[in-house]
């Protein structure tokens, strides 16, 4: 069963607890039953029941965000390269 901890619990852990469950998330997939989540303070949701909701609103998720962020950065890194296409045709 999936552990949730309360945002008042949370936030009396000390830094290396912390980093106990950021490691102990790490290699667990979103969902997965031994995940440790933080419960949201305001609505009493877990991480994953907000992103679900945020999703389902139209919302992306940061990681996604950021993904598609560096696909573009990437992409324009691409063309500036000297020998691309744009880069010649631009001189």
């Amino acid at each position: 069963m999936k552990k949730v901890i309360s945002f008042e619990e949370f936030s009396n852990m000390s830094f290396e607890e912390l980093n106990q469950i950021i490691k102990h998330n790490e290699g667990l997939p979103k969902g997965h039953e031994d995940r440790i989540e933080i419960e949201d303070p305001i609505s009493g949701k877990s991480e994953e029941e907000i992103d679900e909701l945020l999703r389902n609103h139209g919302y992306l998720p940061i990681e996604e965000v950021e993904e598609r962020i560096n696909a573009k950065l990437d992409e324009y890194a691409a063309r500036k390269e000297p020998g691309s296409e744009e880069t010649d045709s631009e001189q």
